[in-house]
């Protein structure tokens, strides 16, 4: 697997990891990928230094766009986010290409917030307690939780629910 792509899927799972990419080709042709993927800085391997700064930032969470950036005529259009903010804009953009609730699936999950019972959401809804869970595993799938706690908090932190 490539680099970046172990990048993306390292970030995809979590910002409180800092990613560096270390590299002994040109920075330029890698740059935008890298940055894409969700790293802090990508730093030419015999830049030691480089490396060192880069590594204590990204253990912060923060980049370090100007190790990168040195060559003034690179043409890198990205820049390097910080740890957290890599972590958002990859998770939107799986979010994205998943779909959007559906409104039983979100309704399902906003009673759940509320403390609702499978049960007592099949009632209101009118709905077979076999059809709230199916509503509830196509909310966890679009949104790529891992639990109904996750989906839920992936939903108030969006104003979905």
């Amino acid at each position: 697997m490539p680099g970046t792509e172990v990048c993306r899927a390292i970030r995809t799972k979590t910002p409180e990891v800092g990613l560096v990419g270390v590299t002994s080709y040109a920075l330029a042709s890698f740059h935008d990928e890298a940055a894409r993927c969700g790293a802090q800085a990508l730093v030419g391997k015999t830049d030691l230094n480089g490396i060192a700064l880069a590594i204590r930032n990204a253990a912060q969470g923060l980049s370090t766009n100007e190790l990168v950036l040195g060559d003034e005529g690179s043409g890198n259009s990205l820049s390097f986010m910080d740890a957290a903010t890599a972590y958002a804009v990859l998770e939107d953009t799986s979010y994205a290409h998943r779909g959007a609730l559906s409104g039983k699936e979100r309704d399902t999950l906003r009673m759940y917030a509320d403390g609702s019972t499978t049960k007592e959401i099949a009632e209101r809804l009118g709905i077979s307690v076999a059809t709230v869970a199916t509503f509830e595993r196509r909310a966890l799938a679009k949104l790529g939780a891992r639990s109904r706690a996750h989906a839920i908090s992936i939903c108030v932190k969006r104003h979905e629910i």
